[in-house]
């Protein structure tokens, strides 16, 4: 068991150099199976518990052990009492709702950001982590069926919210992990959360506003 906080980070490995591309702060479930993330958060920079040039040491370390040297890479890793712990590394961008997010948070096309750099076209880099502190809210069903309504009415008021998406329709077959991790998820709404109040108890709250009904 590993404790502490769970981050998700994209970055560029070029020429012998990292990049960072974008990081942000998992939002983890207490309710859903084991390790579910509610919603990531971009962060403004790296947070105190981070020390940046040591992160990025280790992540050259790690991608030289693995036999990288160019790559766009999309990990997840713990802070447990200072300790940096790797969790998953991925040669791909992160996906689900970062890119909806990372657009909104920082102007950035992060799939654009991707091609370009697989064509090897000239890439900006190394901009702030994160403009505004929007957080990407995924949206999982609560129990296995057949989806008969999902109304977002009550969530298109608020004023928090920039951005709902929805990826199924009434008629959609929910199967509930862990036979299925991939029908349960219904889409992502993108909200730009109060300060000073926990954004745990923000998504919950703005969950409970999304009217879902299953039989």
């Amino acid at each position: 068991m590993i404790g502490g906080t769970e981050y998700s980070y994209d970055f560029i490995l070029k020429k012998g150099q990292l990049y960072i591309v974008r990081l942000a702060r998992k939002i983890i479930s207490s309710e859903s199976p084991f390790g579910t993330a509610t919603g990531y958060l971009l962060e403004p920079s790296f947070p105190d518990e981070i020390d940046e040039q040591g992160f990025r040491l280790t992540l050259q370390k790690y991608a030289e052990v693995l036999g990288l040297e160019r790559a766009f890479c999309m990990l997840d890793f713990k802070m447990d009492q200072g300790r940096t712990v790797l969790l998953e590394l991925a040669p791909r961008p992160g996906g689900d709702c970062l890119p909806f997010l990372l657009r909104l948070g920082l102007n950035l096309d992060i799939l654009k950001l991707f091609l370009d750099f697989s064509c090897n076209r000239p890439l900006q880099l190394d901009k702030p982590c994160a403009g505004r502190p929007f957080l990407g809210l995924r949206v999982h069903a609560r129990k296995g069926g057949i989806l008969r309504k999902i109304d977002v009415e009550q969530l298109k008021r608020d004023p928090r919210v920039q951005e709902i998406h929805l990826i199924h329709s009434p008629g959609h077959t929910i199967r509930m992990p862990p036979e299925d991790y991939i029908s349960w998820l219904l889409g992502h709404i993108i909200f730009e959360p109060d300060p000073g109040t926990d954004a745990a108890i923000q998504c919950n709250s703005l969950l409970e506003r999304l009217v879902v009904e299953v039989e």
